[in-house]
């Protein structure tokens, strides 16, 4: 079975991002997948602080916080999808943050290895903005 996790990064409840992705993990589960949204705006964590914890003897992000299983669902998930409204040309603050956390998913020297992710291969990503 496959498993979608979902990202949004909407401050609004109801948002059209958020609407669309439901959609979207709606048509996975009729067709088997299990599904799991994340709203960050619900999540009390902080910014990536470039601690360089998860490069020197972690192999994930050392900060322990909201997010730290959020972090880990996306780690076992098989399907990343990344909802938010474009707010002044880019991604909502909160997801942009998100997006720097997720720095703990790649490898010490990662920019001379061949195989720089610690994500499992094959994880797909689906990006839902609105505008």
């Amino acid at each position: 079975m496959k498993k979608i996790v979902c990202i949004s990064g909407s401050p609004r409840k109801d948002s059209n991002s958020l609407a669309i992705a439901q959609r979207v993990m709606d048509a996975a589960g009729e067709l088997g997948a299990e599904s799991q949204t994340f709203r960050l705006f619900d999540i009390a964590f902080d910014d990536c602080i470039a601690c360089m914890g998860c490069k020197t003897g972690a192999e994930e992000c050392v900060h322990q916080d909201g997010l730290t299983p959020v972090l880990e669902a996306v780690r076992e998930a098989d399907i990343l999808i990344l909802a938010s409204p474009i707010y002044f040309a880019q991604v909502t603050g909160k997801l942009k943050c998100f997006l720097d956390r997720m720095y703990s998913f790649i490898k010490p020297n990662f920019h001379a290895i061949p195989d720089p992710s610690r994500l499992a291969p094959g994880k797909k990503c689906v990006m839902i903005l609105t505008q």
